[in-house]
């Protein structure tokens, strides 16, 4: 099957790719190991990825035909909506027959719908609806992101492909704390997508009752929208410390040695650090709209807390409690979590999901 993804990956630095770019990135290479011709178009130009066999700048819709011309895609996979090229790039597919699909990773759900309403409205109205109407299919994460889309109602047809991870080989059952129970935050320093603004008001309740004795926070992530968040860290270094971006081994080895993840979003998709958390033996502390409530319930490995500090406050203090009573079951449990989320099982399903909408089209 030829099969061509488009995504933004993110600008020309070398650390800055998008985490739709390196799901992408993953699934594409999982996908050409099943047997399969799959390329990557890039519309914005990261030198980490623009030389790389397989990967194509189209940043232009004259690239991007002379791409279709070359390659003769069975089926194109948009990531991600908002982009006008997408509009320009959708209309070619119509006029020459190829089926697309679209992937929102969360970008269609109520609360990101939300973000800059009027600004999306109006785009959906001069293009966007149109794109997503004659789309062969939407492609969701999970079933809890397709029950919050509001592009359900303009196409139904749908299947559900969920990120996938690569599981680490590690013996993480016997977990000791020390001094202090340590939750870690990973990803983006965005305070409004993440809702750490919100988890710091918590921290700051947490240290007036003499918590920062029983826990510590720290923060991993490259600078994005920080906002006072620097600031506010400084203010709270008796519970919390900014340790900065950290990838790849680094990465598996510090969460291995964590106990609880924590993940305040005000919206996500299928965040990648939650499975990452889960498979480290890492219990997660998460909100509802981090969208993986239903993985944490389903498996009891974790923590579900309304986005607001009090409430946040008090999940930090239950969730300690719970995991030095159960903190071996805890463990276990975020690890089968994860079973079954492994890459090359959701590239199998991804391709059965493509092959149904290319026999539809044909």
């Amino acid at each position: 099957m030829k099969v061509l993804h488009i995504a933004n990956f993110g600008g020309d630095n070398l650390t800055n790719i998008t985490g739709i770019g390196a799901v992408v990135s993953q699934l594409a290479k999982c996908q050409i190991l099943l047997g399969h011709n799959v390329k990557v178009g890039i519309i914005i130009p990261n030198k980490k990825y623009l030389y790389q066999d397989g990967y194509y700048l189209i940043d232009s819709k004259m690239r991007f035909f002379n791409l279709i011309n070359s390659f003769s895609p069975d089926i194109i996979i948009f990531h991600s909506l908002y982009n006008v090229r997408y509009l320009q790039f959708g209309k070619v597919l119509r006029k020459y027959g190829i089926p697309y699909l679209i992937e929102f990773h969360g970008g269609a759900t109520i609360q990101n719908a939300n973000k800059g309403k009027l600004k999306k409205k109006i785009a959906n109205y001069l293009g966007f609806f149109n794109f997503v109407k004659k789309a062969k299919g939407l492609i969701y994460l999970n079933q809890q992101e397709q029950h919050l889309s509001v592009m359900h109602a303009i196409n139904p047809n749908y299947c559900i492909i969920p990120n996938g991870i690569d599981i680490p080989k590690c013996n993480v059952l016997d977990k000791t704390v020390r001094d202090k129970v340590e939750f870690v935050f990973l990803g983006r320093i965005d305070m409004v997508h993440k809702g750490l603004d919100i988890l710091l008001d918590a921290l700051r309740i947490l240290c007036d009752e003499g918590w920062h004795s029983y826990v510590h926070f720290s923060f991993y992530g490259a600078p994005d929208n920080p906002g006072d968040f620097f600031d506010r860290v400084n203010a709270l270094t008796d519970i919390a410390s900014f340790e900065g971006p950290i990838f790849g081994s680094n990465k598996i080895k510090m969460l291995c040695d964590k106990h609880i993840y924590i993940l305040t979003s005000r919206y996500e998709g299928m965040p990648l650090t939650v499975l990452e958390a889960l498979s480290c033996g890492c219990p997660c502390l998460i909100t509802s709209q981090t969208n993986m409530e239903d993985l944490i319930v389903q498996h009891q490995c974790g923590w579900i807390t309304p986005l607001s500090s009090i409430s946040i406050a008090r999940e930090i203090k239950r969730s300690c409690t719970e995991y030095q009573l159960n903190k071996r079951k805890l463990i276990r449990n975020s690890m089968n979590a994860v079973r079954g989320y492994e890459w090359d099982k959701i590239a199998k399903d991804s391709i059965n999901c493509y092959e149904r909408y290319v026999e539809c089209a044909n």
